[in-house]
């Protein structure tokens, strides 16, 4: 993938602060002088070329575009933001003089960049950070909080006409700066789009099975997620965890950056597929591992659980840092016992396997596209309800770089929110 890299120039602290032509920003830490160091922060884009092709092997990676504010984060070892820097991208883009930096290095042990911070992408405390009107009011809301607290918003990735834009996104990248030599060094972070993306190339029955595709929906993942991929939201209404007895399934109330519902279909079949592309979705990373012995055990539909649902004691759900995805169909012939009380089907996909070998994705990383050209299944995988175990399949996913969702330019082209 073509990158935005973040450039840190790193030279000695000196008594006597130079002029670089950039913008100062004096940390709380300033007064102390071990380890005090000044780093000169730029961003450099490389260009953005190419598409989507017809074949997945054309897809070429790209990169966001960077426009209005990039935030810096100084950040302690225990994730508490220690200071902030705010500059228009225009400004840290090179060759722009960039932002300097004063800090001590013993107390701030990460250096965070996120980009594309406006239109409600990211917020803290439940208020967005383009809400703010100047770096002061910032710095005062964020007093306290740790990086976690900042939280990417699925729903307002891309834009409101199209939220699958793919260049309108949050980026990010951090730097730990226990790794920067003392002296003169150069290091350079790569930053990348903070979300990933599903994307669904077919439904095909292997036996013969013939249906009718009625709705896709993704479960357990997450409206919001820390900048750190292991803060969850707090608020029980931020978590996806949709049980099988709810009746979002049902009503058409299941959020809808998660959800899609295909055109009534005339006749039923052996394979669905998007009229241009993929069915395409936005999802949260989420990298915090399960470590409670009562739940570690390898639940059949995803292993790797991560924490019971919080604050919901009268319907315990547990999350994976993998998705769920859900598809629900009807007309199914020859004809099965496995129906809700809609008459409805339901197909459910359980584990995420790498297409080189075969082993589990243990979770989703930031940037990457989850593409999976096939989903195959047999009438013995169909169950009664979402999440119906023992049944389900295992998927092939490639794993590829950020690129332009096939059918971007289509009116009708499937996919997450307002689709």
């Amino acid at each position: 993938m073509k990158k935005i890299l973040l450039y840190i120039l790193i030279t000695p602290f000196l008594a006597l602060i130079y002029s670089c032509g950039g913008i100062e920003m004096d940390t709380l830490a300033s007064s102390k002088q071990t380890e005090e160091i000044e780093l000169s922060v730029q961003i450099q884009l490389s260009e953005t070329v190419g598409s989507r092709g017809a074949e997945s092997a054309t897809a070429i990676g790209i990169v966001p575009e960077l426009t209005g504010n990039l935030l810096i984060l100084l950040v302690k070892e225990d994730g508490t933001i220690d200071d902030i820097a705010v500059a228009d991208a225009f400004q840290v883009l090179a060759p722009a003089a960039g932002v300097k930096l004063k800090f001590n290095r013993s107390q701030v042990k990460y250096v965070y960049v996120v980009g594309n911070v406006e239109d409600h992408k990211l917020d803290v405390s439940s208020i967005s950070i383009g809400d703010y009107a100047d770096a002061y009011t910032l710095k005062a809301a964020l007093s306290g909080k740790k990086i976690g607290d900042l939280q990417y918003i699925i729903a307002n990735q891309g834009t409101n006409t199209n939220r699958l834009d793919p260049y309108k996104v949050n980026v990010t990248g951090c730097a730990y700066t226990g790794n920067l030599a003392q002296g003169m060094s150069h290091i350079v972070i790569p930053v990348c789009p903070a979300i990933a993306r599903i994307e669904i190339g077919e439904l095909k029955s292997t036996d013969g099975t013939t249906f009718k595709l009625e709705e896709i929906f993704i479960d357990n993942n997450f409206h919001k997620m820390g900048v750190d991929y292991v803060t969850y939201p707090a608020a029980t209404n931020d978590f996806l965890a949709v049980n099988w007895n709810n009746s979002g399934f049902d009503d058409g109330s299941y959020s809808p950056e998660f959800w899609y519902k295909l055109p009534s279909a005339a006749i039923a079949s052996t394979s669905v597929k998007p009229s241009n592309g993929y069915w395409s979705f936005y999802v949260s990373p989420a990298q915090k591992e399960n470590t409670n012995p009562a739940t570690l055990a390898d639940i059949p539909y995803l292993g790797n659980w991560i924490v019971p649902h919080p604050n919901n004691d009268s319907d315990p759900i547990l999350f994976s840092a993998i998705p769920l995805i859900l598809f629900k169909i009807s007309d199914i012939t020859p004809s099965t016992g496995n129906k809700d009380k809609f008459l409805k089907s339901w197909l459910t996909v359980r584990k995420f396997l790498k297409k080189e070998d075969g082993t589990p994705i243990p979770y989703l990383e930031p940037g990457k596209v989850y593409q999976i050209e096939q989903v195959i299944f047999e009438l013995k995988n169909i169950g009664p309800e979402p999440i119906s175990e023992p049944c389900g399949v295992d998927v092939i996913v490639k794993v590829q770089e950020w690129s332009e969702p096939s059918g971007l330019d289509s009116p009708n082209f499937p996919g997450p929110i307002g689709f």
